[in-house]
């Protein structure tokens, strides 16, 4: 991965309590409404984000204490349908028709983005 790349993102079948509930706590610091319930969350690729920076320390609330590095995105599009797939632990590249639904789906995902105009925050 390099900077300006952009990374699909994965939501796996394991619910975390922990990180929702810090979702829904700071709801207004996000810009966006996250899940209000587990039965609301999407399970498979459900969106796509722009590497914008790496660094080695942090203040950031959200990041996890002792970890070397931390990532920061820009440009993330959620998509409108989550794309059913196994997610993998570490990077994986997405290839064949697991690519073009997130084709489709990002396609969709900025249509639907100039028919409702920029968000307010």
């Amino acid at each position: 991965m390099e900077l300006g790349d952009w990374i699909v993102i994965h939501a796996g079948r394991q619910f975390d309590y922990g990180g929702w509930n810090n979702m829904l706590l700071a709801e207004h610091e996000l810009g966006w409404r996250p899940p209000q319930s587990e039965a609301e969350c999407r399970i498979g690729i459900i969106g796509v984000a722009k590497l914008s920076m790496i660094v080695d320390h942090t203040t950031d609330p959200w990041a996890v204490p002792g970890k070397a590095y931390y990532w920061r995105f820009s440009r993330v599009v959620a998509f409108p349908s989550a794309i059913p797939c196994k997610g993998r632990r570490k990077l994986w590249p997405v290839m064949g028709d697991l690519r073009q639904s997130c084709r489709v789906q990002w396609a969709l995902a900025r249509r639907y983005a100039r028919q409702t105009g920029p968000r307010g925050g």
